[in-house]
């Protein structure tokens, strides 16, 4: 979506991290003006030819996406998709923004095309976590009753199959069970065989 849009996102910072405050307002689109709007319309159009090609694909069912920026998004997801629904996955903030650090020393490096401070590499890290708080906060109440579903992330590692169980009852949505209880545990065993180290060799 962000070479589609000619870098109309907030992972563009990503890129050009020296010009990090530029994108902010490409993740909600809420700030007022002819540029955010224009912007809008070419997120939205390149946003909506993705998921059709994915829809194509996926031969026309339900598809479930998983992006972190569309917490801030709630307000306009709702305006595309009305019938739309919501898993919020949430954590400690400190283990958050532990994570988030991480993942910019380690990973972020290598697409930078101009080298940032670290003082400027902080400031978006926070200034993320604020937006995508501050705008799910608002709008939160926004969604229909029966269409949102929060877990914490603990939840979710401690008993996949449960907390996922949870999120389609909630959510109404049927074939937990049967296609994709089997496919949860098999993930599960194999995490579980990943770090036990497997089976034993033989001679």
């Amino acid at each position: 979506v962000s070479v589609l849009s000619a870098g109309t996102s907030p992972y563009m910072p990503l890129t050009f991290m020296t010009d990090e405050p530029s994108f902010r307002p490409y993740f909600s689109f809420k700030q007022a003006g002819p540029e955010t709007a224009a912007a809008r319309r070419r997120w939205t159009a390149a946003f909506l030819h993705l998921l059709r090609k994915l829809s194509l694909r996926c031969g026309g069912r339900r598809l479930l996406l998983k992006s972190p920026v569309h917490t801030a998004r709630v307000a306009l997801l709702l305006q595309l998709f009305p019938d739309a629904s919501f898993v919020y996955l949430h954590r400690h903030p400190l283990v958050v923004y532990q994570s988030a650090c991480h993942m910019a020393d380690t990973t972020y490096w290598h697409m930078y095309l101009k080298r940032p401070t670290s003082a400027q590499i902080h400031d978006f890290i926070l200034s993320q976590f604020a937006i995508l708080w501050d705008e799910f906060a608002a709008d939160r109440a926004l969604i229909p009753p029966g269409r949102l579903v929060e877990l914490s992330f603990e939840e979710l590692s401690t008993d996949p199959v449960a907390a996922v169980r949870r999120v389609y009852s909630a959510l109404g949505i049927d074939g937990f069970e049967e296609r994709v209880r089997p496919r949860v545990e098999a993930l599960q065993a194999g995490k579980a065989e990943g770090r036990h180290g497997g089976a034993g060799g033989g001679d």
